[in-house]
C-alpha cells in the first residue's frame, strides 16, 4: 500500500482487473503489464515464476535486486533493499510462526498432498517458509524462480494441483537447495514479517500505525495483516481505507470451518492476479 523505496521500478502482472483500476495503478508510477496470451487461463501460482523468471531474463543487467509480493495482504513501510547487502548472492525467505506439523489446516496437507507422509514426518517440526514474499539478489531470485516453474508446471504437479508453498518448503528444507545463500526473516528480528498465523497479543505497533518486530524495530514488508481483525483496523486507521468487508471476511476466516467467502477470495487472490514482482517501488503507493 504505501512504500519508500528509492531508485526501483514497480510491475504488477494483471489478469482479470479492470482498464480503469489498471489506469489508476499506473498513475501511481507502476508498470502494469497483462499475463501473456499464451500462459492465460493457467493457475497464477504455476505460471507467476516463470514470469518473473522471464522478465528478469530480459531486464538481468537493470536490477541488483528483486522483491516479489502478494499484493491483497502486503503493506509496505521501509525500504528493504537499504537493508539488504547486494554486494554478495542473497535468497531472502519469510518464516511463519508456527511450524509446518502445528498449521495442519494448510501447509501440512500441501506436504502430505505433493510428498506423501514420509516426507511430513520429515519437515513436520520445521518453520512454515511463506512463498508471498520472496527476495535476492537478481541471479540468485532467478535461480530460484526457475526450480520452482520447473516443479510446478511438471506432468506431476499438474496433475496434484500442487501448492506452491508446499514446494518451497521442500526444497529448502529435504533438498537443501540455496543453503549457501539463504537470509530467512522472522517476525522477531526480521525485517519481512508474515504475521497470518501470529497470535494477536503478539501483533505491535509504534505510535504511527507501524508494525514492529519483536525486537521493537519497524518491519519493511508486512504480509498476510487482513487475517487479522486487529491488524486491519490499524491499517485501516493509519491509511484511511475503507476496510470493513476484509474486518467482516477476516472474523469468519477466524470462525470454525473457515468460511465460504474466504476460500473464494482466495480463489479471487490467485486468477485475478493480487500478485506482483515488486522490481522495487519508484513512489509511494
Amino acid at each position: 500500500m504505501q512504500a519508500g523505496f528509492e531508485n526501483c521500478d514497480c510491475l504488477m502482472l494483471t489478469g482479470n482487473m479492470s482498464e480503469e483500476t489498471q489506469d489508476k495503478i499506473r498513475a501511481c508510477g507502476v508498470d502494469v503489464r497483462p499475463i501473456p496470451d499464451e500462459l492465460s487461463g493457467q493457475r497464477i501460482i504455476n505460471i507467476r515464476w516463470k514470469i518473473y523468471y522471464d522478465f528478469l531474463k530480459d531486464n538481468t543487467d537493470k536490477y541488483d535486486m528483486v522483491l516479489t509480493a502478494d499484493v491483497r495482504d502486503v503493506i509496505f513501510q521501509r525500504d528493504l533493499f537499504k537493508l539488504c547487502d547486494s554486494s554478495k548472492p542473497l535468497l531472502g525467505i519469510a518464516l511463519e510462526d508456527f511450524t509446518i506439523g502445528e498449521d495442519s489446516q494448510n501447509n501440512a496437507k500441501w506436504i502430505i498432498n505433493a510428498y506423501g507422509n514420509d516426507i511430513y514426518q520429515e519437515l513436520k517440526d520445521n518453520t512454515i517458509i511463506c512463498v508471498g514474499t520472496v527476495w535476492g539478489t537478481t541471479e540468485e531470485f532467478m535461480n530460484y524462480s526457475s526450480v520452482m516453474s520447473d516443479i510446478l508446471n511438471s506432468e506431476w504437479s499438474l496433475r496434484l494441483h500442487v501448492i506452491e508453498q508446499g514446494i518451497g518448503n521442500y526444497i529448502i528444507y529435504h533438498d537443501k537447495m540455496f543453503a549457501d545463500v539463504i537470509s530467512t526473516s522472522t517476525n522477531y528480528d526480521g525485517y519481512v514479517m508474515t504475521i497470518g498465523l501470529t497470535a494477536a497479543k503478539e501483533i505491535n505497533v509504534d505510535s504511527n500505525g507501524n508494525f514492529l518486530n519483536g525486537k521493537g524495530e519497524i518491519a519493511a514488508v508486512v504480509h498476510q495483516y487482513d487475517r487479522k481483525p486487529e491488524a486491519i483496523n490499524i491499517v485501516s486507521k493509519k491509511y484511511c481505507a475503507d476496510m470493513s468487508l476484509f474486518a467482516k471476511l477476516s472474523l469468519r476466516h477466524n470462525c470454525d470451518g473457515l468460511g465460504k467467502v474466504m476460500r473464494f477470495l482466495s480463489r479471487v487472490h490467485r486468477r485475478c492476479l493480487f500478485r506482483s514482482v515488486y522490481e522495487a517501488i519508484k513512489r509511494r503507493i
